[in-house]
């Protein structure tokens, strides 16, 4: 259908509507195709010098599933507006498509709508779609799905070669999860030194020790945890980023019954005495089996203690998985204050994750006697340490800035959702160009000026105007010590740069090879950038120990 649309701008006073049907059976949509006539309903206003156009149409568009291949037909819907002036009839970039004398062509129009409404990839259920079957959300992808992806046999496969193995745990761990207790109480270690007396070696009980005699030393909860172990009824809990994980054994029911059939057969049970002594007892001598171990070596190896105790100007230090990184940055503050008579207040710790900052503040209560001790150390992620640093600002909710976005896609007639927008201006705030986030300078401009007219910022714009901060006088920057640091990006990285200016001594751990954020701009090179940071100082050493607890990576 061929609309005049020079002619209605010039004489049209009258609404035109038109209903008619339009074959796009000879177009391909990634594969995919409308192979049913289509009815189209399009309609035209004048509305002063402007033509409000309307295009609405419903097709079934038929493919096959881009993962299981199985059939897909969906119903796919246009319902756009158009508004158009007599100027832009003359516009050789003008979007619609228009012949030299001003004649509209619609079925190309529309033909040009389904393509951007028609998904270049069809799938043919939640399933495939990676969709939540509950919410239907988009389902968030991890690593262990990935792992599936890749993964080139079946779950339980053994090769015929395959050497035979053993799940084993610590018994000091093993005897923790039996009877209830803390790993380090005086209890459990006690419990652990009479097995190793009257057992044997700890492998020997963990594996080959008879149940009966475990059962007669260590009491029947510690003898079915043993049992469990060794058939491997164990449940794992997973540890997180600074804590490890732990196993169970044993229910608190099942402690509580096992417990319980000590008096049935008859073994000695502990006297109840009356209240009064019970009172006098406990004021007088409180039970010490809960009361934790404490070592004032913090338990380092050499080299955590090389790391925590080197007082180079920068030191960089290069770690592996599950060797202790929290735990030597954790040490390295404390002995800061305790060894070297740092002030709280002149150290700040940069984390990536609020659990991450909680976990550390945790560990420093604990170490340097509660959270007084602490309190006027800095401690939190980039953005939360941005926000202290520029006091009394207003931060955007994700419902203003959808609602931004969308106002300005619709302003500008683009086919983007919010959230894509919103997503690609945070990739350009965080250096990314705007080829790689897929984003026009003239959207992004529009958004960044409508969040300065409402004088609100988004969380990257706390870290863009946290550089612009004087901190010369800032003594919080004192000691810095970042955690993670493969994961930073260019902002965070100049930032890091910026603090460490006036400071005495930057400290950064890290592992290159866990650098899992490259979609924001974080880098394992990160390491090597900091050679730069240290360029102007005479003393800068990386630390690279050879044995369990770093890795070697760089020179």
């Amino acid at each position: 259908m061929q609309f005049d649309l020079r002619k209605f701008i010039a004489t049209g006073r009258q609404p035109y509507h038109a209903e008619f049907q339009c074959d796009l059976s000879a177009h391909d949509y990634a594969g995919a195709r409308i192979p049913q006539p289509v009815t189209v309903v399009f309609e035209a206003e004048t509305d002063g010098d402007e033509v409000r156009m309307t295009l609405r149409a419903n097709a079934s568009v038929h493919g096959e599933c881009a993962r299981c291949l199985d059939p897909v037909i969906r119903e796919e819907t246009v319902d756009t507006e158009w508004t158009v002036k007599e100027r832009d009839l003359d516009d050789p970039d003008f979007d619609l498509p228009l012949d030299e004398k001003g004649h509209l062509d619609v079925d190309e129009w529309l033909n040009q709508e389904f393509m951007f409404q028609i998904p270049t990839v069809l799938l043919c259920s939640a399933d495939c779609a990676g969709l939540c079957p509950v919410c239907g959300k988009k389902l968030t992808v991890g690593v262990e799905h990935r792992v599936e992806e890749l993964a080139d046999r079946p779950v339980g496969y053994c090769p015929e070669n395959a050497k035979p193995f053993e799940s084993l745990a610590p018994l000091p761990e093993v005897v923790a999860a039996c009877t209830g207790k803390s790993v380090a109480s005086k209890k459990t270690q006690q419990q652990y030194e009479e097995m190793l007396q009257s057992l044997g070696a700890e492998f020997y009980i963990l594996r080959q020790a008879p149940i009966e005699d475990i059962k007669r030393t260590a009491g029947p909860c510690i003898a079915e945890g043993i049992r469990r172990l060794r058939i491997g009824q164990v449940e794992r809990k997973p540890g997180f980023d600074g804590e490890y994980g732990v196993i169970s054994l044993l229910s608190p029911s099942e402690i509580e019954q096992l417990n319980g059939q000590i008096s049935l057969f008859g073994a000695d049970v502990p006297k109840k005495t009356s209240k009064q002594q019970s009172k006098i007892q406990k004021t007088t001598a409180p039970a010490p089996e809960e009361t934790p171990i404490v070592n004032t070596s913090d338990s380092l190896n050499t080299e955590q203690q090389q790391a925590v105790s080197d007082l180079q100007r920068v030191v960089a230090v290069i770690a592996g998985p599950g060797t202790g990184k929290t735990k030597t940055l954790v040490s390295r503050i404390a002995y800061l204050i305790e060894e070297q008579g740092v002030k709280p207040e002149e150290i700040t710790a940069v984390t990536f994750t609020n659990q991450a900052a909680a976990e550390m503040r945790h560990r420093l209560e604990q170490r340097l006697g509660g959270k007084r001790a602490i309190s006027r150390m800095t401690i939190g992620t980039f953005h939360a340490i941005c926000l202290k640093l520029l006091g009394d600002v207003r931060l955007i909710s994700e419902g203003e800035a959808i609602e931004i976005a969308e106002e300005i896609l619709q302003t500008q007639h683009r086919k983007e959702s919010a959230k894509q927008l919103i997503q690609a201006v945070s990739l350009i705030k965080n250096g990314a160009s705007f080829e790689t986030a897929e984003l026009s300078e003239e959207v992004y401009i529009s958004y960044c000026s409508r969040l300065r007219e409402l004088g609100v910022l988004d969380f990257d714009d706390l870290l863009l105007e946290a550089q612009k901060q004087t901190i010369t006088t800032q003594k919080q920057f004192t000691h810095l010590l970042v955690d993670e640091f493969q994961d930073i990006n260019d902002i965070q990285y100049q930032l890091v740069r910026k603090w460490n200016e006036s400071g005495k001594n930057l400290f950064v751990i890290g592992d290159p090879d866990q650098s899992i954020y490259g979609f924001r701009g974080s880098s394992g090179r990160c390491f090597e950038r900091i050679l730069l940071i240290s360029i102007s100082f005479v003393w800068f050493k990386t630390i690279v120990p050879l044995r369990k607890f770093c890795k070697q990576r760089y020179p």
